[in-house]
């Protein structure tokens, strides 16, 4: 019997425990129920958030969202000021039910500080504040007691959002009935404004960039240097306005090309295996360091370039950026420079070496011509006596040319008509010309240009240019004159073009054609003088003269000269 007894209590022991494990299971069952439903809750919360257009309507979709979750009847939240001294109602809020728009109307006339009411004490301890009810704190650190009142709050909490360190803004919930604090409601919200706190981050993130891009867009929008930026391969992703004016290119016929479309042919096979290095070794002879190169524009010209080049990494892929600077005016103002320099070296030279050489050279001429009187003297050696006469005389002009560089005279000036002028040339070298092995088209006005000038000299830089033009056809050939009025800067001006069929300029003869002393002739055939004073002439008189030729087919020379204004004119 006792036996038996000990069984039944054993039997009574064992089901009050299992009763106890079911229960605890059913409690298990539902908060496992609540926990899923939490973590589906707050999934909507975040996608919705995520996919807010900015942070105040993150806010906005926040606070509604908590509202319908947990049965709260107004949602608010508060901002720091711009000098972070207060915090500002924020102009989104949610309300489950009608009635409190006057709540809502008076709190955008409040301020909290630092520690005062519900929003005030979460900002400053950075900490979620629960009011179980929110009529036991009116007395002492309550902003709004009258209209809280009025709207009939009683349970309120407040949860701040943070970016990092810093609370961009504190949520506040309020309900009608008191409700004691709810550790499990707390961390729902607080979950929620982590999420808010990403949102801002990221915001804060895209705007910072989207800053710097405009940023570096403008300044490189502005730049008159061209700024070009290129992928791995080697393809244009980035084209601003000073290359489009540089290159000659819009933004839109550029963009995915390659770089090798701004390349003379000359370049490409090395550039192809620089990028082959680069994506090889990581390693480049040019980046990080300015380069002179050449670049061709969109007519097909070539221009001397400076680039200075950089790179970054974008997805383990290398990028690649070049400030590239047009330096044409900078080499021509350089060879203008340097023609200067050698002007007025050889003015000086000339200035003091020209008596001291032109005495000894007459002592010379006048030997040679006493020995050509002596009828003894046999054939060979008075050809040899003409000979160093004629040489004699070759150094004479080579003399005088550089005395004109060395007096640098500013003559009278006088009206020359530029026709009649070119006219009195051709006249003169006639015999040179010896038509017609040469034929002479002369394209002029009705009426000939006048312009303001020594004709003398005009006379000479005329005649060196066609004089040049003529002994570049050494077979038969053609030389057209041109003479057209133009206006530049609103003045008028006149453009006199000779061109020659003859055998042209080389391209890397054609920046030295104006240099003292520089020919392509043979010894004794020319001084290379003529078109260097020539010039000196022309610039003299306030002109220009530029030249263009095409090896094989021939030259034209543009000059360039300011008319005379005559009284109608300046009037």
């Amino acid at each position: 019997m006792k036996d038996e007894d000990k069984t039944k209590r054993q039997l009574i022991d064992e089901l009050r425990e299992l009763r106890q494990q079911v229960a605890e299971l059913k409690v298990s069952k539902s908060e496992l129920k609540q926990a899923e439903e939490e973590v589906r809750l707050l999934q909507t919360m975040t996608m919705a958030i995520s996919e807010a257009r900015d942070f105040n309507s993150a806010l906005g979709v926040a606070l509604r969202k908590v509202c319908e979750a947990t049965g709260w009847v107004f949602g608010e939240a508060w901002v720091p000021s711009s000098d972070g001294t207060v915090l500002e109602y924020s102009p989104e809020r949610y309300s489950s039910v009608s009635g409190l728009e006057k709540f809502a109307e008076l709190s955008e006339r409040i301020t909290f500080p630092p520690g005062r009411g519900l929003p005030g004490r979460a900002w400053t301890s950075k900490q979620s504040v629960w009011m179980h009810d929110v009529r036991l704190y009116m007395d002492f650190d309550f902003q709004r007691p009258e209209i809280t009142m009025e709207a009939d709050f009683k349970a309120g909490v407040a949860v701040p959002v943070f970016v990092g360190d810093e609370v961009v803004a504190v949520m506040v919930f309020f309900m009608f009935k008191p409700h004691e604090e709810d550790e499990r409601l707390i961390g729902l919200v607080s979950a929620v404004a982590a999420q808010l706190g990403l949102l801002m981050q990221r915001k804060r993130a895209e705007g910072v960039l989207i800053e710097s891009e405009e940023r570096f867009r403008s300044v490189t929008q502005s730049a008159t240097d061209a700024i070009i930026s290129a992928d791995s391969r080697g393809n244009i992703i980035s084209w601003n306005k000073g290359a489009e004016t540089i290159f000659g290119y819009s933004e839109e016929e550029v963009l995915g090309k390659p770089l090798t479309l701004l390349m003379p042919e000359r370049y490409k096979g090395d550039h192809r295996k620089g990028l082959e290095r680069v994506l090889s070794t990581g390693e480049s002879d040019v980046i990080g360091k300015t380069v002179e190169l050449h670049g061709l524009r969109n007519d097909g010209s070539e221009f001397p370039l400076e680039i200075s080049l950089s790179t970054w990494k974008k997805g383990g892929e290398p990028y690649y950026c070049g400030i590239i600077r047009d330096v044409t005016e900078r080499k021509r103002m350089e060879q203008e420079l340097l023609r200067a320099e050698k002007l007025a070296s050889l003015g000086v030279l000339s200035a003091g070496a020209a008596h001291e050489i032109n005495n000894p050279l007459n002592v010379i001429a006048i030997q040679l011509h006493l020995f050509l009187k002596n009828k003894a003297l046999g054939p060979p050696d008075r050809q040899a006596c003409r000979t160093m006469l004629e040489e004699v005389e070759r150094v004479h002009e080579i003399v005088e040319g550089l005395d004109t560089f060395a007096r640098q005279m500013k003559a009278e000036r006088e009206p020359v008509a530029i026709q009649e002028e070119l006219s009195r040339v051709l006249q003169r070298m006639a015999e040179n010309i010896q038509q017609p092995r040469i034929e002479v088209v002369e394209d002029f006005l009705p009426t000939s240009p006048v312009v303001m000038g020594d004709p003398s000299l005009l006379h000479q830089a005329l005649g060196s240019i066609l004089d040049n033009a003529v002994k570049a056809m050494p077979g038969r050939g053609s030389l057209t004159l041109q003479v057209r009025e133009v206006a530049r800067d609103g003045e008028p001006w006149v453009n006199i073009l000779i061109t020659d069929t003859g055998v042209g300029i080389r391209p890397e003869h054609l920046p030295k054609v104006f240099d003292p002393f520089f020919t392509t002739r043979k010894v004794g055939e020319g001084k290379g003088l003529g078109l260097s004073i020539a010039l000196g002439i022309v610039e003299d008189h306030g002109g220009t003269i530029s030249v263009e030729s095409t090896e094989g087919l021939g030259t034209t020379f543009t000059i360039e000269l300011p008319l005379e204004r005559t009284r109608e004119n300046s009037d």
